[in-house]
């Protein structure tokens, strides 16, 4: 019965693989996984209140989900994929090898720079996509996990 506590993980990898909303995948795998836990919904929100207060870096976890909802709603993706197929000589080894060096040199000054689905999901994916299509060859979707 304590696998079941573990569904939360189930949602996140489903909605991640039929490309649901980023933030509507996290919020739902929260909620469940609250309840599934034995906490109500008035626990969770002292929790999160409780958590917040004492680490306010929550704060830029937060806003960081709102903006990125937002930016995916205003057609972050399409503008994404359309930037790099300006790019000729882009191909999406090019573009996720520069986004993984520039993740290596923002680690190194200890900066988070976003994980899947604040960053990579919204503007690398698509931008891979668009260096793929821009030179015209056929593409198979690329699926992001990790």
């Amino acid at each position: 019965m304590e696998y079941l506590k573990l569904l939360g993980i189930v949602i996140v990898i489903a909605g991640f693989a039929l490309k649901l909303d980023s933030i509507l995948i996290i919020v739902a795998a929260a909620l469940v996984t609250a309840l599934v836990g034995g906490l109500s919904v008035v626990e969770l929100l002292e929790t999160l209140g409780s958590n917040f207060m004492a680490n306010r870096s929550m704060a830029i976890f937060i806003i960081i989900m709102f903006v990125t909802g937002t930016l995916e709603r205003n057609g972050l993706r399409e503008a994404a994929a359309a930037l790099i197929g300006k790019f000729k000589g882009a191909t999406s080894g090019i573009v996720i090898g520069i986004y993984g060096v520039m993740r290596a040199v923002f680690a190194a000054f200890n900066v988070g720079f976003g994980g899947v689905a604040g960053f990579v999901r919204p503007v690398i994916m698509p931008m891979a996509e668009g260096a793929v299509t821009a030179t015209g060859k056929k593409y198979m979707k690329i699926i992001w996990m990790s």
